[in-house]
């Protein structure tokens, strides 16, 4: 176990959330809310109705959980790298970019789903905080109703981080002095991740439509009945463009920003650290229980691809049950 990919998983994460949050509540409302014109129209409309702290609205989850969720990914996918070689082909960084991103999945579904779910909801309980609607989904729909939209995460993350780390990775090694990716400079990382942040969302980004609804539906009343019932009455609704409303602010104001603060962050703080020989015994109970956590993770996310044809279903659209108000 690393502690420099753990602490430069951890900064790298928070750094872009914090970046990223007003586009990404923007974005969001894009996704979820029907009528949505255009992201400037829509942002004027929440600052508006709701004022300028509005465009930081849910960032408590994401911010809280970036840095256990890249922590998990950052390891996974440096150990996955080590063992491929930092000089490998793009197939192989693609291959530990998917794997960092199927290990924290299980951890990111909540984070996003609270996440969501505080952007868009509009009903006053929901300004309480992340305990009170955590509180609330689980009195309404049950403990799994915390991981609704499984399915388009796990599929999205898995795409989205093997596209984007096998690009990225994949010309920061072929860009190098020496040719392997942990020598390329910062300002080449930074770089990397603001010009090809796009190819998270390419192959992903309808999935992340889908999601982004599964998680804003009503507790008690679904709209939807799972993933594919979503996306058919989306695609009815508004046609196949429906699913990339929002791409352009996404590919491009929303992933430049985030991905480059993200790189850039992982590559200050790992290079900026004393060895891991020196770091061992200051961070042994933190390694240890990370480490722990990301097996737990790793193993979660790989029982989880082969059951969710199973209890995808119910995990995504739990019964609604309870008599609280629903969301």
């Amino acid at each position: 176990m690393n502690a420099r990919d753990l602490l430069s998983g951890a900064c790298g994460g928070g750094l872009a959330v914090l970046i990223s949050q007003p586009i990404d509540v923007v974005r969001v409302q894009l996704q979820t809310m029907p009528g949505s014109s255009s992201a400037v129209a829509t942002a004027r409309t929440l600052v508006q109705q709701r004022g300028i702290l509005s465009l930081w609205r849910g960032t408590t989850p994401p911010l809280l959980g970036a840095g256990l969720l890249m922590s998990v990914f950052r390891t996974t996918q440096q150990s996955t790298s080590r063992v491929f070689g930092e000089d490998g082909s793009f197939v192989k960084f693609a291959a530990a970019g998917a794997i960092g991103g199927l290990a924290q999945a299980p951890l990111a579904v909540p984070v996003e789903h609270l996440k969501v779910r505080l952007q868009v909801c509009q009903a006053q309980w929901c300004s309480c905080g992340i305990v009170p609607l955590a509180r609330h989904i689980v009195s309404v729909a049950g403990v799994g109703a915390l991981w609704r939209g499984w399915a388009p995460t796990v599929m999205r993350d898995v795409i989205g981080f093997g596209l984007f780390f096998g690009c990225t990775d994949y010309v920061l090694a072929r860009t190098s002095p020496t040719g392997r990716r942990g020598d390329a400079s910062f300002v080449a990382s930074f770089a990397a991740g603001c010009g090809l942040g796009w190819t998270f969302w390419v192959a992903s980004f309808p999935l992340d439509v889908i999601k982004a609804r599964l998680q804003g539906d009503s507790l008690l009343k679904p709209a939807y009945t799972g993933v594919l019932d979503c996306l058919r009455q989306t695609v009815r609704a508004g046609g196949v463009g429906t699913l990339f409303n929002g791409f352009a602010l996404t590919a491009i104001g929303f992933a430049t920003p985030k991905n480059g603060a993200k790189l850039l962050g992982f590559d200050l703080v790992s290079r900026c650290l004393p060895s891991q020989r020196h770091m061992s015994h200051e961070f042994s109970p933190f390694l240890f229980f990370c480490g722990a956590l990301s097996r737990v993770a790793a193993a979660g996310a790989v029982k989880g691809s082969h059951a969710v044809a199973g209890w995808g279903h119910t995990v995504i659209c739990p019964a609604s049950r309870g008599t609280a108000p629903s969301v």
